[in-house]
């Protein structure tokens, strides 16, 4: 089997995505091999999803900030209350992996409670997770352009 972009050389493996021979210099990706354009396609993909994870924290974080600036709290509690619902989601989503936010009680008054429960945990637990989630997003974006970088300069 010949690359489907060198015709004269031998193709080593398949890209996984679409399935094109490639040879080793067409070849990219350590575990998954990628050609150039499934590459840079799942670059994309991955850099569109942590854009929007980063405009949401930051739509969160503005609007926290102007509705807690017209209570009566002090700048410090301001801050504080902002960050504590920016990181908020990633506090439940991080929690909701290992427990079920409902707790599938069917109850009312015992459904609020494990909701509350869970809200509660997850805004302390999305202190710990937050930050980390959005330098991990920070760090992939980074990294994809400079892989789509790479590619584009092949």
């Amino acid at each position: 089997m010949k690359c489907a972009n060198h015709p004269d050389t031998d193709a080593i493996g398949l890209c996984t995505s679409c399935q094109r021979a490639l040879c080793p210099e067409c070849q990219i990706g350590d575990g998954e091999v990628l050609c150039g354009h499934c590459l840079v396609a799942h670059n994309q993909a991955v850099t569109s999803h942590f854009y929007k994870q980063l405009a949401i924290s930051g739509v969160i974080l503005v609007a926290s900030l102007f509705f807690l600036s017209r209570t009566a709290l002090t700048w410090e509690q301001i801050v504080i209350g902002a960050l504590a619902l920016t990181f908020l989601p990633f506090g439940w989503s991080a929690l909701s992996r290992f427990f079920d936010s409902g707790g599938g009680y069917y109850h009312p008054l015992t459904r609020f409670f494990s909701l509350s429960v869970h809200l509660v945990f997850s805004a302390m637990l999305g202190w710990l997770v937050g930050p980390w989630q959005i330098y991990k997003a920070t760090r992939e974006i980074l990294k994809a352009k400079e892989a789509n970088l790479t590619v584009s300069d092949r």
